[in-house]
């Protein structure tokens, strides 16, 4: 059954962001995520779901608080350089330019970004839920740009619309 339900999932596009945090030290640390949901418009509150052993995660537990960037469709080697194993959480910032909040990192060419202050945590299975109430969100570089998208566990770019919008 949990081959079944990754096999659907996957089949469900996502966006694509990089959410940072820094540790106990004030270390930025940053993974690339696309378990993403908005929990609520007023106040707005967002949703994020990070494995239990990831520094990442770690960090957001100390500090109580992470950034949320929106890759645009340029950025692919962003995401693959956060999506990685690799120890030194230094170089994956060297990827790109990086405004320092107290949340984490704000990447300035990114879509938007939200800063986020910790609500709720909860241990689901191998991950750490955290519900974060959003305490600044704002528009990057490349707003309003087209979003990187999660699909079939590959990265792509959106490149038809729809000719209609909800509500119409």
């Amino acid at each position: 059954m949990a081959t079944t339900a990754r096999a659907i999932l996957g089949n469900l596009p996502t966006g694509v962001m990089v959410l940072t945090s820094r540790g106990a030290s004030g270390k930025a640390y940053g993974a690339t995520v696309n378990s993403f949901a908005s929990v609520t418009l007023d106040p707005p509150t967002l949703l994020i779901s990070l494995v239990s052993t990831s520094r990442t995660r770690q960090a957001v537990s100390e500090s109580g608080a992470f950034v949320l960037n929106i890759l645009s469709a340029d950025q692919i080697e962003i995401a693959k350089a956060f999506a990685g194993s690799e120890s030194d959480h230094t170089r994956r910032f060297e990827t790109a330019t990086w405004q320092d909040v107290e949340e984490g990192a704000v990447l300035s060419s990114a879509v938007a970004s939200f800063r986020c202050r910790t609500l709720h945590s909860i241990r689901v299975a191998t991950h750490r839920l955290y519900v974060g109430e959003v305490v600044d969100a704002a528009w990057g570089d490349a707003a309003p740009g087209e979003p990187l998208v999660s699909y079939r566990r590959s990265l792509f770019v959106p490149s038809e619309r729809a000719d209609w919008s909800i509500g119409q």
